[in-house]
């Protein structure tokens, strides 16, 4: 028979090891899918992201490919972006869409990038 001692180290490291496994899946799911957005990805901040172009694709395209992205579909407006990576802005708020450092003149999904652009993300107040 096993001593109370024994049984508790035993215990434990199933605890730890458990909980191991656990943070490392967590880690890893959050990481799936990024691979192809680390050599892409130039900036990631809770309040900015920014991206490489890639010739042919459009700017909703590459960022629902990289981050995890909330739309809506507004009659006249098309597919707006609500969240990217879980960040939501308030409503004072709006995720403001750049192309090489200028607010752009269309919708993410109707701009057709170039691989010499830079797309940012920024967290913007509504005036």
């Amino acid at each position: 028979m096993l001593d109370k001692g024994y049984k508790t180290l035993v215990y434990a490291v199933v605890v730890v090891s458990a909980m191991g496994i656990f943070a490392w899946k967590i880690a890893d799911n959050n990481n799936s899918g990024t691979n192809n957005a680390q050599s892409s990805v130039i900036e990631a901040q809770s309040d900015k992201i920014s991206y490489k172009g890639s010739a042919g694709k459009n700017a909703l395209v590459l960022l629902k490919d990289n981050y995890k992205v909330e739309t809506k579909k507004y009659k006249g407006l098309g597919e707006q972006v609500i969240s990217i990576n879980g960040i939501k802005p308030d409503k004072k708020h709006f995720w403001g869409f750049y192309v090489n450092g200028k607010l752009a003149q269309v919708g993410a999904g109707s701009y057709t990038t170039k691989d010499s652009d830079t797309i940012t993300w920024k967290l913007e107040a509504i005036n």
